[in-house]
């Protein structure tokens, strides 16, 4: 108990720490939002937008006639395809194993056969997070993430995230640094630091787009878009 106690307090003075030096760097190079050359930098928030993110690259930029999205990479639906695959397997073992004369899961408590599905659930949860459409169409002219029906207009649906492409001022690019739960042989937790793309509007609100670690990926992504939408971008990023 103590040594949870102990890894615990561990884990979480890394946290401050790491947040301690997020604010020196933070306040020693102050971001200089008079390079942007508008007002609307002025008035927007620089602070990450999404608490949280991923290690890995979890979507990618793409085109096609009249509409640009994100779509999630094959690593992040392996992801969330393993959860679910454990979820299924163990299940059609417990169910066999009468079959196959063994009583080695007969001894179990009957509530054991139903922790697997805990794992499918979470999988599919995941899974439905990660193919939330996220689209920028020039047709409708609106932006978007979530399921629509087809010719349905975002604006006609409650989502939490469209606006019209006319009102986006630029693409911005902010970033945390999140701090995984222990999983190394030393019980120790790492840290990385996730990036995120923002749209901000013209009243200088924002709508988030994506976040994950892989910085290179997300600046690529990020000025494919900027450039299919034709406006600038916003790089608040001082790591």
């Amino acid at each position: 108990m103590f040594k949870n106690l102990s890894d615990k307090l561990t884990e979480k003075i890394g946290e401050i720490g790491d947040s301690i030096k997020d604010a020196i760097k933070a306040q020693s190079t102050p971001l200089d939002l008079s390079k942007f050359n508008n007002p609307i930098a002025e008035k927007t928030d620089w602070t990450p937008l999404k608490p949280g993110g991923t290690n890995f690259r979890t979507h990618k930029f793409t085109k096609k006639k009249g509409m640009a999205y994100f779509k999630a990479t094959k690593g992040n639906l392996i992801f969330s395809g393993v959860f679910m695959a454990i979820g299924l397997f163990f299940p059609i073992v417990l169910m066999t194993q009468p079959i196959n004369g063994s009583d080695t899961f007969t001894s179990l408590p009957f509530f054991v056969n139903f922790i697997p599905l805990v794992f499918f659930f979470a999988g599919f949860f995941l899974f439905r997070v990660s193919t939330k459409p996220i689209v920028f169409n020039k047709t409708t002219g609106y932006f978007w993430k979530g399921r629509l029906k087809v010719n349905e207009n975002p604006a006609q649906k409650p989502l939490k995230a469209y606006c019209k492409l006319i009102d986006i001022a630029a693409v911005q690019i902010v970033s945390e640094r999140v701090r995984s739960s222990s999983s190394s042989s030393s019980g120790r937790s790492s840290s990385f630091r996730s990036y995120e793309i923002n749209l901000i509007l013209q009243d200088a609100s924002r709508l988030n787009v994506i976040d994950h670690g892989n910085k290179k990926k997300l600046l690529e992504d990020a000025q494919q878009l900027a450039s299919y939408l034709g406006v600038p971008i916003w790089d608040g990023n001082r790591n």
